[in-house]
């Protein structure tokens, strides 16, 4: 019991947050989430950001290729083998992406197993303008159609 004690005071008591979204995108538009989703499909992993008080919307979505090579531990170049995605609501695309990682923290290629991880992406414009997104993601992995 005093383990526990001395944890949520080291802690602050607060619960560590996985899923989340920052940084200026976040700030320039409505990206506001209920949950997260991480699906396996033959071609790629998909994070997905969704907002159950919109129709499961997915608010924000980013992608790996999946080359089945997708490992515990291991960091991806979103530019060479990944997107990053939002809803057609917004009504335009994102900028072209200048540069962005997905960080897979804990990985199994079994349905239902937890995923965790976390991605960066920075924007830019054609006006030059550089964005950025950040996020965190916990959930279990849903294995999407025969791999």
């Amino acid at each position: 019991m005093r383990g526990a004690l001395a944890v949520a005071v080291l802690l602050g008591g607060c619960a560590v947050q996985t899923d989340y979204l920052d940084g200026s995108l976040v700030d320039l538009f409505d990206l506001g989430f209920t949950h997260t989703r991480v699906r396996l499909y033959d071609s790629e992993l998909s994070v997905e950001y969704v907002d159950s008080a919109r129709q499961e919307e997915v608010a924000l979505r980013v992608t790996v290729d999946n080359e089945g090579d997708l490992a515990e531990g291991d960091t991806y170049d979103l530019v060479a083998r990944g997107q990053v995605g939002w809803s057609d609501s917004f009504g335009s695309s994102l900028p072209d992406l200048e540069s962005g990682e997905l960080r897979l923290s804990r990985y199994d290629e079994v349905d239902g197993e937890p995923v965790r991880g976390s991605f960066e992406a920075v924007f830019t414009s054609p006006d030059e303008t550089r964005m950025s997104v950040l996020g965190g993601f916990s959930a279990e992995l849903e294995v999407v159609g025969a791999l």
